[in-house]
């Protein structure tokens, strides 16, 4: 295989998460020309997958972006449900939960990020290659090798900064097809931006600073976090209660036990978990729980 190899660096694929890191990262492609040349000299492809249950800001950061790339003639895709790139079963974050009655929780194997990101964003990308280079093939990993064969490894942009090499993972466990066709590169993992530098990057630029990238129900979020959604989205936190609820009866009556119905904080339901936070942080503004928010993505758990 090694033999058809080219480092020709034909195309360039950014995940754009919508948080912070991801800001960083556009904004260094658009304005700073080494960077550029560094990590996407030729075609620059940048595109997100919309979970259906992102932070409202951050659909109103991810238009700022969009249009941002469109002022400096960069692709840019929202990849929304109604395009057909999403899995029949997660059209969106809860359409798998609440058809199974059923909820993703910490004590679960992680299933949201594959099924709603990576996935759409594979079989998306795969699409634009095909209509873009003119490639033959029809399946998906076939459309990556053909184009491999033809133009090199795609290089694959991931916005994970300075101090979360954890999440970068052992490439040796992903298809094979994606190690044999991709390179993934991670931009402030070498430049050794952490969180704190990819805001004063953004500000630098003289843009605001998004929220960190994450869906407004996640099981991984912290105690001010959780009376945060509380507080300000309880349509969406009273929807995952009733998510959690609906799982737990449905194993209830399949006679599992309780102490091994878990709903997403383990054996510790959502109302029980609240009620544990807002005797440590219900004091808490609604400033001071939005200044801890800006600091804590969800997705920094995931190696996405």
């Amino acid at each position: 295989m090694d033999l058809f190899y080219k480092e020709t660096r034909e195309l360039t694929l950014f995940s754009f998460g919508g948080g912070q890191d991801s800001w960083a990262i556009l904004l260094k492609l658009i304005f700073d020309k080494t960077f550029r040349q560094n990590y996407a000299p030729k075609n620059l492809l940048v595109k997100m997958s919309d979970t259906g249950w992102e932070h409202p800001k951050t659909y109103l950061f991810t238009a700022r972006a969009a249009a941002l790339c469109k002022k400096h003639n960069i692709e840019f895709h929202l990849i929304k449900s109604e395009m057909g790139f999403h899995p029949k079963t997660w059209q969106h974050l809860t359409d798998n939960w609440e058809k199974n009655n059923t909820v993703g929780s910490v004590t679960f194997p992680q299933t949201c990020t594959d099924n709603i990101k990576i996935k759409v964003v594979d079989k998306f990308s795969a699409h634009w290659i095909k209509a873009n280079y003119s490639i033959k093939s029809t399946l998906n990993h076939q459309i990556y090798k053909e184009f491999f064969y033809k133009y090199g490894r795609i290089h694959r942009i991931l916005g994970i900064a300075s101090g979360e090499e954890k999440r970068l993972g052992n490439q040796k466990h992903f298809p094979k097809w994606k190690q044999q066709t991709m390179k993934y590169v991670y931009p402030l993992v070498d430049l050794g931006v952490d969180r704190a530098k990819a805001q004063k990057i953004i500000r630098s630029y003289g843009f605001d600073v998004p929220p960190p990238s994450n869906c407004t129900i996640c099981f991984f979020m912290q105690d001010p976090e959780l009376i945060w959604l509380y507080r300000n989205l309880p349509a969406h936190f009273w929807h995952w209660v009733k998510l959690e609820r609906n799982k737990r009866n449905k194993y209830r009556a399949l006679g599992l036990a309780e102490n091994k119905n878990h709903g997403p904080f383990g054996k510790k339901t959502i109302i029980q978990k609240l009620k544990s936070a807002i005797v440590k942080y219900g004091h808490w503004s609604t400033e001071q729980l939005e200044e801890y928010k800006m600091s804590h993505g969800h997705c920094n758990k995931s190696k996405f």
